[in-house]
């Protein structure tokens, strides 16, 4: 009687499979987290600044207004009562080419500006302001301000 031991290739293969499908399905998950913690991140660095904006133009700080005007990887801190790209003073903030800001401000400008002593803002309201990551469209957080400049966030 021949006595033999250790594993035959195919339990060899077969528990390689289980724990290559496992390895997988824990980096997918893993993945997902993280995205939704860089898009959690970024809603909230846009509401600091938006309150930093709002916050700034309430106490009257060097008699402006303050605003944050929106693209789609990018939003920016700015002084006075309009956007001004050549400005020096102008925070700009990118993030990047996973994630895309959208929002419903009317007109062009595509910013909202606080107004010094009251911190209202230049439109009617509410608006929103939509982070989302481009390769997961369930992977969103909505910001809402208000027309005193009350901000919000959904998800």
């Amino acid at each position: 009687m021949k006595s033999t031991r250790g594993f035959t290739l195919l339990e060899v293969l077969f528990s390689i499979a289980i724990l290559a499908i496992l390895f997988f399905i824990t980096i997918n998950s893993f993945g997902g987290e993280v995205a939704e913690k860089e898009n959690q991140a970024i809603a909230d660095n846009i509401v600091a600044k938006l309150e930093l904006a709002r916050s700034n133009a309430v106490t009257g700080k060097n008699g402006q207004n303050y605003g944050v005007k929106f693209g789609d990887n990018y939003f920016t801190y700015f002084t006075g009562s309009s956007y001004i790209s050549s400005n020096q003073s102008n925070e700009r903030t990118d993030i990047g080419e996973k994630f895309e800001i959208t929002n419903d401000i009317p007109g062009a400008d595509n910013a909202i500006v606080f107004s010094k002593l009251k911190g209202d803002i230049n439109h009617s309201g509410p608006i929103t302001i939509t982070i989302y990551e481009v390769s997961n469209s369930e992977n969103t957080i909505q910001l809402k301000i208000g027309k005193l400049g009350d901000v919000s966030m959904v998800k």
